[in-house]
């Protein structure tokens, strides 16, 4: 039979051991129960026998070996691409190359370049002798100077910078291209006109507003291909 108590304010109780009676208290025995339960919830977690960990084990394997054969695949997919571009970018090359062999253009500038083409063969014009000169590029009929400037389109949309223009210039001719390089439309803005929007020295834009400005010429891409006949 148990022999319960106090000591000081603490309910104790004598319970036998191998060396006899001891002394243990309520703090005691609470501190037991956690550990009992605790050690209980961890079995509870464990699996119930060894085949599932095996299961999961070969699980595990599986998936490690089709992450490897996934990047294996995704390494020889890249190669491949990496091929196709260099190859992209000879076949690139080699068309420059040959175009300005043709004189359809006069460096590897190539947006520019072929703005500047497509713009001499459109007015009938030769283009200036100077590749670098400061401000026109061509010499009209009626002996206007022009500044010509080309906006090659990235994929996802159409460029609309122009830049600063630069003297001397009576009349900018710009031109838009797709990304393939195809015309898509042209205007030609006499000098007045453009610093109306955009005072000389500041930064122009290909802006819905200088497009539908009444002193604006608009040229369709099938004008232009058609009078440069590319």
């Amino acid at each position: 039979m148990l022999d319960s108590h106090y000591v000081g304010h603490e309910h104790t109780e004598l319970v036998p051991d191998d060396r006899g009676m001891a002394i243990r208290t309520y703090e005691h025995r609470r501190a037991a129960r956690g550990q009992r339960a605790r050690a209980l919830a961890a079995r509870a977690r464990r699996p119930s026998s060894g085949a599932p960990r095996a299961d999961h084990r070969r699980g595990g394997g599986r998936r490690r070996r089709g992450a490897g054969a996934r990047a294996a695949l995704s390494s020889e997919e890249i190669a491949a691409a990496m091929r196709r571009l260099r190859a992209a970018e000879r076949r690139r090359r080699e068309a420059i190359d040959e175009l300005v062999a043709l004189g359809f253009v006069r460096s590897r500038r190539l947006v520019g370049d072929i703005g500047e083409a497509l713009a001499a063969r459109y007015y009938g014009v030769a283009l200036a002798r100077s590749v670098n000169n400061p401000g026109y590029d061509l010499v009209t009929g009626d002996r206007r100077r022009v500044q010509v400037r080309t906006l090659r389109s990235d994929p996802d949309g159409e460029r609309t910078v122009m830049g600063e223009m630069k003297d001397p210039y009576d009349a900018l001719f710009a031109i838009k291209l797709s990304f393939e390089y195809e015309p898509l439309r042209a205007i030609e803005v006499p000098r007045e006109v453009l610093e109306r929007h955009y005072p000389h020295g500041t930064r122009t834009k290909w802006t819905r507003r200088l497009e539908g400005d009444p002193g604006v010429h608009r040229i369709s891409g099938e004008e232009l291909e058609r009078r440069a006949a590319v």
